[in-house]
């Protein structure tokens, strides 16, 4: 003899049973994964903040190099390693480029900039972030500077441009931002 379910009932009593079950599951594993859910949560916030700065690129059109990607790849390569690094560098470089319309054969140089970037940092102590960032931005703008020139002859002014502002801007973000976040994030 087949069984036969009543399906007002079975739903009624799999819901009233489903949700409290998902919702133990669900705070279950953020408690188990707490971690990975911050160290995702900064990541995207990093990435955010980059397509956002990206906008108001699209918008204020001078070669200006106003990003977060910098700070977000240090940051995060120093909280949560090399991998989560890289993550904010090819993802907040890639979307920030696409959104304010400057995507091109520049943005692969960029992007293996903010890799190098992720990997030097893993040589630096968190608790020297400021120092790090600086050193490895001025190292990286300066490095770009000259492969822009030499393979691609760029503008050389507004190659200058893009390098001391961006130099400047991330001094100035490593200066103030950098030790507050890493508090905020139990780095330091």
């Amino acid at each position: 003899m087949p069984i036969t379910i009543n399906r007002k009932l079975f739903k009624k009593y799999f819901y009233r049973a489903f949700y409290p079950v998902l919702a133990i599951f669900i705070l279950l594993l953020l408690f188990f994964l707490r971690n990975f859910f911050k160290a995702f949560a900064v990541m995207v916030l990093f990435i955010v903040a980059n397509v956002l700065i990206g906008k108001l690129r699209r918008i204020i059109r001078v070669p200006v190099e106003a990003e977060v990607v910098m700070l977000g790849t240090v940051v995060c390569t120093m909280l949560y390693g090399t991998v989560a690094g890289i993550f904010v560098a090819l993802f907040a470089a890639v979307l920030g480029a696409i959104t304010a319309k400057t995507l091109s054969h520049y943005t692969l140089l960029m992007v293996l900039g903010y890799i190098v970037a992720a990997f030097v940092a893993t040589l630096f102590d968190p608790t020297n972030i400021v120092k790090a960032g600086i050193i490895i931005t001025v190292v990286i703008n300066v490095v770009l500077f000259l492969l822009f020139q030499v393979v691609f002859s760029f503008n050389w002014i507004k190659n200058i441009s893009y390098a001391i502002t961006n130099i400047v801007f991330n001094i100035f973000l490593f200066a103030y931002t950098a030790e507050p976040i890493m508090r905020l994030l139990g780095g330091i």
